[in-house]
């Protein structure tokens, strides 16, 4: 099978442009040099009612590179443990506003999200 990459794919610089909305919001982290994705972090304190959702700011803006897309998913430790998925996690490369988290919380007890999780 042959693979062949896209001119957004092969460039070379593949920094992420990352503008803070507000001084209290955290930049994204990466857990080691290999981790594929980055943590967001939420910028505010939210409880997410039982089998409701939430829409959660980060507060910061993140402009994907042209021609590709953001995407969120949930972390499996707070999907495994708390049943907290994650909706409507896209973001076009046109998209540059803040982001905003769709959380779901598919349990049977409200969940307390601190700011900086």
């Amino acid at each position: 099978m042959k693979v062949e990459f896209g001119a957004t794919q092969s460039e070379k610089d593949q920094r992420i442009r990352v503008k803070l909305l507000d001084t209290q919001a955290r930049l994204l982290t990466r857990a080691s040099a290999k981790a594929a994705g980055h943590h967001l972090y939420t910028n505010e304190k939210r409880i997410i009612p039982a089998r409701r959702q939430e829409v959660v700011a980060t507060g910061i803006a993140i402009p994907p590179p042209k021609g590709t897309i953001g995407r969120i998913v949930p972390r499996s430790g707070i999907a495994v443990k708390h049943q907290i998925a994650v909706n409507a996690g896209m973001m076009d490369s046109n998209y540059n506003g803040e982001i905003k988290v769709v959380l779901a919380n598919m349990s049977d007890q409200d969940y307390l999200i601190q700011k900086g999780n």
